[in-house]
C-alpha cells in the first residue's frame, strides 16, 4: 500500500475491524466479476490506498480488511475462498444449498431485491441491479435460506456449548477466542464490542453476539444468545426497512413476552404522508399519533435522514427539506440532522439558511469537522 504502516497488519486486526483500513464505498454492484482471478485483482488494486488510522488503535468497520481475508485463505490453502468454505464451512454446518457464487444459485430460488422508490408515492420498487461482484464474496455475497440459516445457528450453539459433534466447523475453544473484546464500537443496542468478527453486546441481561448485513435491495440480521441456546435471524429482500423492532420483537417473544403489535417506523409512515399529502399533513399527522399511539411506532433518527435523502435524490428536495425540518422538532440535540439541513438547503440555494443549520450542527458537536470546514466556507463567501 501506499502507507508503510501496512506492514503492521495483522489477521487479529482485520478480523476485528480494528486495522485502520477505510471502508469500501463501491461495490461495484452494476459491474459485476464473475471469474476466479477478481479477487486477487482487487486486493492487489489497493496498493494506492492509505490507511486512515494506526493499525490496532480503534473499531473502524472496514469490508476491504475482509477481502483481504478472504484472498489470505485462498493463499494459504491453494483453495478459492468460495471452495473453502463450502469444504469448511456451509457443508459441515449442513447447509446444503448456500453457496457464495451467485453463478451457483438456482436462479429461480434468488429473492429479487427491492428499493425505497417515489414511482407510485413512497414504497418499494425492484432494483435495476442484483448486488453481486465476485471480489467481495467474503464481506458480502453469501446466498443462504432459512433452513440453512437455523442450522448454521445450530452449529454455532452446540460448538459454543463445549460439544464438539459431526457438524462442529470450529474447536469447541475457538469460541472464547472468537468471543472475546478486541473493541469498542460506540454502536450501542447490543452492538457496542467487537470480537473476531462478531459484535458483541446484551439484550435484556443476556449476552448476544451478532452480526447484520446490507446490500443493495437486501437486507439481514443473525442472533445468537448462546447462554439460552438461541437463536434469531431474518432475510429480507428490501433495503431501507430497519431491522431493530423486528428482531426486538421476536427475541421478547422468544423470552416470554406478550408483544401484542410489532411498531411501525415513524419515519417511513411520515415520509409516506408527506409524498401523498403534503409535509403540512405530516405535521398533523405527527402530532396526532402523539396524542393518541406514541407507543405504536419506533423512532429511529437515522431512519427520519435516511428518508429526507431518498426524497431530494428522487427530485422532491423541499419535501426532504421540510422532513428534516420536522425531523429536527423530534431531536432536538441531533447535530447530524442539521448538518443535513445545511446541506441541503446549500442545495436549493438558500445560503443563509444552510450557514444557520451548519453553525446549529457545530454548536451540538464541537468536534464535528466537516460542519466547521462549511461554516468557514460560508462566512469566507458572505
Amino acid at each position: 500500500m501506499a502507507d508503510d504502516r501496512y506492514r503492521q497488519l495483522t489477521i487479529r486486526q482485520l478480523l476485528s475491524h480494528t486495522s485502520g483500513l477505510p471502508d469500501e464505498n463501491d461495490f461495484a454492484w452494476d459491474c459485476p466479476e464473475y471469474d476466479d482471478g477478481s479477487l486477487e485483482r482487487y486486493v492487489r488494486g489497493l496498493k494506492n490506498y492509505k490507511l486512515q488510522g494506526e493499525p490496532g488503535q480503534a473499531f473502524d468497520y472496514s469490508n476491504i480488511g475482509y477481502e483481504i481475508l478472504g484472498d489470505v485463505i485462498a493463499k494459504v490453502t491453494g483453495l478459492s475462498f468460495e471452495q473453502y468454505m463450502k469444504k469448511k464451512v456451509l457443508e459441515p454446518a449442513s447447509m446444503q444449498n448456500s453457496t457464495f457464487l451467485k453463478e451457483e444459485a438456482a436462479i429461480d430460488t434468488l429473492a429479487t431485491p427491492h428499493v425505497l422508490g417515489l414511482q407510485d408515492g413512497y414504497g418499494a420498487q425492484v432494483s435495476r441491479i442484483f448486488p453481486y461482484h465476485r471480489a467481495h464474496a467474503p464481506s458480502s455475497t453469501l446466498y443462504s435460506n432459512a433452513l440453512d440459516m437455523c442450522n448454521y445457528a445450530l452449529t454455532h450453539l452446540s460448538g459454543s456449548r463445549m460439544r464438539r459433534e459431526a457438524n462442529a466447523i470450529l474447536e469447541a475453544n475457538s469460541y472464547s477466542e472468537m468471543w472475546q473484546i478486541e473493541a469498542s464500537t460506540e454502536y450501542g443496542d447490543g452492538l457496542d464490542k467487537m470480537g473476531l468478527g462478531w459484535f458483541m453486546g446484551q439484550y435484556r441481561g443476556r449476552r448476544v453476539m451478532s452480526h447484520m448485513g446490507r446490500d443493495t435491495g437486501f437486507r439481514s440480521h443473525f442472533m445468537l444468545l448462546p447462554d439460552e441456546g438461541m437463536a434469531v435471524l431474518f432475510m429480507m429482500n428490501a433495503d431501507y426497512i430497519g431491522g431493530k423492532v423486528l428482531y426486538s420483537a421476536i427475541l421478547d417473544v422468544l423470552l416470554g413476552d406478550d408483544v401484542p403489535y410489532v411498531r411501525r417506523s415513524l419515519a417511513h409512515h411520515l415520509s409516506q404522508v408527506t409524498m401523498v399529502s403534503g409535509v403540512d399533513a405530516a405535521v398533523r399527522e405527527y402530532n396526532e399519533i402523539l396524542e393518541s399511539c406514541p407507543e405504536r411506532f419506533l423512532v429511529l433518527e437515522g431512519e427520519f435522514n435516511a428518508g429526507a435523502y431518498t426524497l431530494m435524490r428522487g427530485g422532491w428536495l423541499q419535501e426532504g427539506i421540510r422532513l428534516l425540518e420536522l425531523s429536527a422538532q423530534i431531536f432536538p440535540e441531533s447535530s447530524n440532522i442539521h448538518d443535513s439541513l445545511g446541506e441541503m438547503y446549500l442545495l436549493a440555494g438558500e445560503r443563509e439558511l444552510a450557514l444557520k443549520h451548519y453553525q446549529k450542527s457545530v454548536e451540538l458537536d464541537p468536534e464535528h469537522g466537516e460542519g466547521i470546514c462549511m461554516v468557514n466556507e460560508l462566512l469566507q463567501s458572505k
